[in-house]
């Protein structure tokens, strides 16, 4: 499979991007930041950091059984919660 490993920029600012054995995504860094993902054994994002001047901050996600997105909490702590009919349609964002 073909993985995107690096690109270059504007200002010559490369990124560099690492996978895990399943081809997913798990880190992309570049001289400002670095954003590190994590997944379930579902394959499902569990959580976004991103790194910057030594400051993380942290998005984490939670799923039904359906494997719907249901929560996001934010760095801050709020909360965002995804509400879907049964078929699987997002209905609300609060």
């Amino acid at each position: 499979m073909s993985q995107l490993t690096g690109a270059a920029q504007a200002a010559q600012l490369h990124t560099s991007y690492g996978y895990d054995a399943l081809g997913r995504l798990v880190q992309a860094r570049n001289g400002h930041a670095t954003v590190t993902l994590q997944y379930d054994a579902l394959g499902q994002l569990l959580s976004e950091t991103t790194t910057a001047e030594g400051i993380a901050a942290t998005l984490s996600h939670a799923y039904d059984a359906l494997g719907n997105r249901i929560r996001t909490t934010l760095p801050d702590g709020r909360v965002l919660q995804q509400l879907f009919y049964g078929a699987g349609h997002l209905h609300q964002v609060r």
